[in-house]
């Protein structure tokens, strides 16, 4: 066949297979339906495999509930491996039980299972300097080297020796002013240090004890850390909390300063909202977890945040779709080298509430930018409040030497740390006050008012004379000779600052009240009218030996309908005892202290209800900023009623 023949044989066949396939002319197709059977149907997507078992709940979380039922004691992540702490109750032999259970990380298969010996009461998962994970149980141990090879067992009252670098953590105690320790050896037990003042022990291993030393009236609260192996002491200036060890140093969360960082080093952790109420859930592996628990009346959510230890770049904010939001977070595992982050709690309520275990792959995850506190800038913040409030504010030693009086003795803080949380809780405070309610506070009405009001945030304050309180946690005074109203506060315990604040806040505005008697108007003249017949004050703050006045008749704290005062310091002076008040109506009304009447506590008598009345009502006829606002603040309970 010649090559003409071939290609006019080809042209032939192409053209038959055009008409087939509809290149040539074409039938009538309206109608949809022919349209669709013409049309191929789209190719189904093909699922991309999890990378990690379990089912995930949003995306680089996973919730592993191939793990089998039973209570769940405790977690870790170990050598690519997660093992789970189960225990139970056994009812024939009325004793716990325990067994550990080995699942691969990331197909969630179990590798091995072991039951524990003897009877289980609190076990504990812990990771050992020497790569081993250890299950500690009073004073026996379950030591294993590889999840697949059965644990090797050993109790400190057996003959069996425990390597020096899993030996179970001796014991240490507190008892008459000495730090006592006995080692897991059985050498006997040593005497370490001499403690002189009040001091729990926040954490101890072979090769820390630390003791939190608190506040007596000579010294601020300080860290101890002791070696118990060479009983080498470092003392240090700041209040220790939240202390943990990891590979042999010490990290403490910081709590007036948001910071974590290690106590015998430079390195630290910024946190982001570290001042109030972040706190350290972890710290393994180059990684370090916190949480954070915000109320709304009886419901909660947690916050959830992960750091780099390394630089303190965080890595991770929980949000609005993070499943664990409204549960309890107990612990979380890291490991930065295999990338991975173990979370493990329980859901909300008691009992035998739900306990889950998720997991958190850190592959991917690039720093966030952190949220700016401004309380961390002091120096800006405190101008804040002054250019808001238009009052002063000196902290540490510049309070100290602001104070020109001498009735009181004031210390600086211990540590530059506590600035920024008092500033916060200061701020929070001032706020809750009307609008100008400051300025007006100093707008002099006759030649013996103040001008200006000195906020002094200080250390230990000591009131100097046998007469004065055995504690002072503020004072209210006014320097006649230079215009100036001081309100200091000891404020290394930021918690109390908002009571304390607005207890002194109510003195100077007393001090205020007193210069506008007149006919028209006699201030609180009326006050000791609403005690009982009989009923008087102390007029005196110690008793004839010294001690201060704590006798709780007649007082809320006694549970009596027909309390007067809200404690045995309201009896000191009518004074104290308004300033209690009011102190009490700015920090109250709470729904759990609401009573069937709508009276909140202390204010269930009818003697301490009146007084409250009748404080509101002085307030809103001396300030005219109060009578300009609807309900002040400390006015909740009479829904802006009063006066």
């Amino acid at each position: 066949m010649n090559g003409k023949r071939i290609w006019a044989l080809l042209l032939v066949l192409c053209l038959a297979a055009a008409a087939a396939s509809g290149c040539a002319p074409r039938a009538d197709r309206d109608s949809l339906a022919d349209l669709s059977l013409v049309t191929a149907p789209p190719a189904e997507p093909t699922p991309v495999p999890e990378p990690y078992a379990g089912t995930r709940i949003i995306e680089g979380l996973y919730r592993l509930d191939y793990m089998e039922d039973g209570y769940v004691w405790d977690v870790a992540l170990w050598r690519s491996r997660i093992a789970v702490l189960y225990t139970d109750y056994d009812e024939v032999r009325d004793l716990n039980t325990g067994k550990i259970i080995f699942y691969d990380a990331v197909t969630g298969a179990e590798l091995s299972r072991w039951d524990l010996q003897g009877q289980v009461h609190a076990p504990e998962l812990v990771h050992y300097a020497d790569g081993a994970l250890g299950v500690t149980e009073d004073r026996s141990l379950h030591l294993f080297r590889d999840p697949l090879t059965a644990p090797e067992y050993r109790h400190t009252e057996t003959s069996e020796e425990i390597p020096s670098q899993i030996t179970p953590k001796g014991d240490c105690r507190i008892e008459e002013g000495q730090l006592l320790y006995t080692p897991a050896d059985g050498s006997g037990e040593r005497k370490l240090y001499d403690v002189l003042r009040d001091a729990d022990i926040e954490y101890a291993d072979d090769e820390h004890i630390c003791l939190r030393l608190y506040a007596d009236a000579e010294t601020d609260a300080s860290t101890v850390i002791v070696s118990p192996e060479t009983e080498e002491v470092r003392e240090y200036a700041i209040d220790a909390t939240d202390v943990k060890a990891v590979s042999g140093e010490l990290w403490q969360r910081a709590f007036y300063s948001g910071r974590i960082r290690e106590l015998e080093g430079d390195r630290e952790i910024l946190l982001e909202e570290g001042l109030d109420g972040e706190y350290l859930t972890a710290l393994e592996g180059g990684l370090a977890a916190t949480t954070k628990t915000v109320w709304d009346g009886d419901d909660h959510s947690t916050v959830f945040r992960l750091y780099r230890a390394g630089d303190g770049a965080l890595l991770f904010r929980s949000g609005g779709d993070w499943p664990l939001a409204g549960s309890w977070i107990e612990t979380a595992d890291m490991d930065a080298e295999d990338g991975l982050v173990l979370i493990f709690g329980q859901e909300p309520g008691e009992g035998d509430a739900e306990r889950y275990c998720f997991l958190m792959p850190t592959e991917g995850l690039v720093p966030l930018e952190k949220h700016s506190d401004p309380a961390l800038d002091t120096e800006t913040f405190r101008k804040g409040i002054e250019d808001r409030f238009g009052v002063r504010v000196f902290t540490g030693a510049e309070a100290v030497s602001d104070y020109a009086l001498t009735e009181y003795e004031l210390s600086p803080f211990p540590s530059d740390d506590v600035v920024p949380l008092a500033l916060k809780r200061l701020s929070e405070t001032l706020e809750k006050f009307p609008e100008g309610f400051f300025r007006e506070l100093t707008e002099p009405v006759d030649e013996y008012g103040y001008s200006e009001l000195h906020i002094l945030l200080a250390g230990r304050i000591r009131a100097v004379g046998t007469a004065a309180p055995t504690s002072v946690a503020g004072f209210t005074q006014r320097d006649f000779g230079s215009s100036v109203e001081y309100i200091a506060l000891d404020a290394r315990f930021a918690g109390r600052i908002e009571s304390d604040a607005a207890h002194e806040i109510f003195h100077a505005s007393e001090d205020r009240i007193s210069t506008m008697i007149g006919p028209e108007f006699d201030g609180f003249g009326r006050w000791t009218e609403l005690n009982p017949e009989g009923v008087d004050y102390y007029y005196g703050y110690v008793d004839g030996e010294g001690n201060d006045y704590s006798d709780g008749a007649l007082t809320a704290g006694s549970g009596e309908n027909d309390a007067c005062f809200i404690d045995s310091y309201s009896r000191t002076f009518p004074n104290e005892d308004r300033a209690r008040v009011f102190e009490f109506l700015f920090i109250g009304g709470s729904d759990e202290t609401v009573y069937e009447d709508g009276r909140i506590y202390p204010f269930r008598s009818d003697v301490l209800y009146a007084k409250a009345e009748y404080l509101c009502s002085v307030m809103r006829t001396a300030f005219k900023t109060v009578a300009a606002t609807d309900c002040a603040y400390w006015e909740r309970m009479f829904r802006g009623k009063a006066g």
